[in-house]
């Protein structure tokens, strides 16, 4: 699995653009979703507090698809979009 960043995580100095940093920083934010959606898959029904983690990780997810610009697109992987022809 791989390692979610946090704020903490980047370097800001290394990035020679703020665009570059936006990029990257839009890239996490994508994985952070679809983290989300395996950690659905993951949770119980029946736990006690399933009602809360739902609600808990689809607010993330929509608070980071807001924030961040993140279409349906941007959260399927290249190799299953669908190929358009160059006229």
């Amino acid at each position: 699995m791989t390692e979610l960043k946090t704020l903490k995580d980047f370097e800001i100095r290394k990035y020679l653009s703020k665009d570059k940093f936006l990029k990257e920083l839009k890239a996490e934010a994508i994985k952070w979703v679809k983290n989300g959606d395996r950690k659905l898959r993951q949770l119980i029904p029946s736990a006690s507090n399933y009602k809360e983690c739902v609600i808990g990780i689809k607010t993330t997810q929509e608070t980071f698809k807001t924030f961040f610009n993140i279409t349906e697109e941007d959260l399927v992987p290249i190799e299953k979009r669908e190929l358009v022809p160059i006229k």
